[in-house]
């Protein structure tokens, strides 16, 4: 598909443990971290540097209860919920859960697999609490907003330690003219890898959406 990036095989973290010490030696306050993909230490950077979110964090934050958009966001969330529910069953099938949220990191829905929801819940990974960076750290949907076009995050590639047994991929839909995000979509798994399918069924619904 053209115009879309594409996003990386969706497989076990072949370098899980070297990914794992490099974050523990960057909470620590060291810089260097070898092994580490380009996006995750971007993102790493901005989570310690700028935003200041707590690594040892266990749950997402309420979100703020009132969120200005334009009325036109409504229908791309709509759309988004329409995409994500008419393939919850296949996700939760595979054991994954997807959410939509909105331009805050708020997850607006989500839908998948009741036992990973209840898993999910535990970590506030559920609907009207905030997901961006600046709020909890490196993730799918939160690393979506900060960056253009699709994003897997990895067990220890999340910021926060309590999110290390996750696996997420998202993508932002963004505003045709000025580029700022409207809403992501994501789908999340708990300690398995995702399937190679997500990351083209994300990219597509996220451009049907835009058109």
């Amino acid at each position: 598909m053209r115009n879309v990036h594409r996003l990386e095989p969706m497989s076990a973290n072949p370098g899980s443990g070297t990914v794992l010490a490099a974050w523990e030696r960057f909470v620590q306050g060291e810089d260097q971290v070898p092994g580490v993909r380009p996006l995750v230490a971007i993102s790493w950077h901005r989570c310690r540097e700028q935003y200041r979110v707590d690594p040892h964090l266990t749950g997402a934050p309420v979100a703020v209860a009132e969120v200005d958009h334009r009325p036109e966001h409504d229908v791309v969330f709509a759309e988004l919920g329409f995409r994500a529910a008419s393939v919850a069953h296949e996700v939760g099938n595979l054991g994954g859960v997807v959410t939509v949220t909105d331009a805050t990191g708020r997850i607006l829905a989500e839908w998948g697999d009741q036992a990973t929801l209840a898993r999910a819940t535990a970590s506030n990974l559920a609907p009207w609490f905030c997901w961006s960076e600046r709020a909890t750290g490196t993730n799918g949907m939160g690393t979506a907003l900060e960056a253009h076009g699709p994003v897997l995050i990895r067990g220890a590639e999340h910021w926060c330690q309590a999110f290390h047994n996750w696996v997420c991929a998202g993508i932002a839909v963004r505003d045709v003219v000025t580029r700022e995000p409207i809403a992501v979509l994501n789908i999340s798994s708990w300690r398995t890898p995702l399937p190679p399918s997500a990351g083209s069924w994300l990219a597509k619904a996220v451009t049907k959406t835009q058109g």
